[in-house]
């Protein structure tokens, strides 16, 4: 796995968070919004979706 598709995919989860952080309920995400990140993430970086999954998994601890 090239450093450099991981890099991008964690900024891209983030900024995905961020703007998307305000609109969740309580604060906390749906699984129809976890489903969106990684599929926003993955049309912007074209990355493998298990590799997205993982790493989502380690940036904001949910399982996706």
């Amino acid at each position: 796995m090239s450093h450099d598709v991981r890099t991008k995919v964690v900024a891209e989860i983030l900024t995905e968070v961020r703007a998307r952080c305000p609109h969740w309920i309580g604060g906390e995400p749906q699984p129809s919004d976890l489903r969106g990140i990684v599929g926003a993430v993955r049309a912007h970086t074209r990355a493998d979706e298990a590799l997205i999954r993982q790493v989502m998994d380690e940036v904001v601890g949910h399982a996706v």
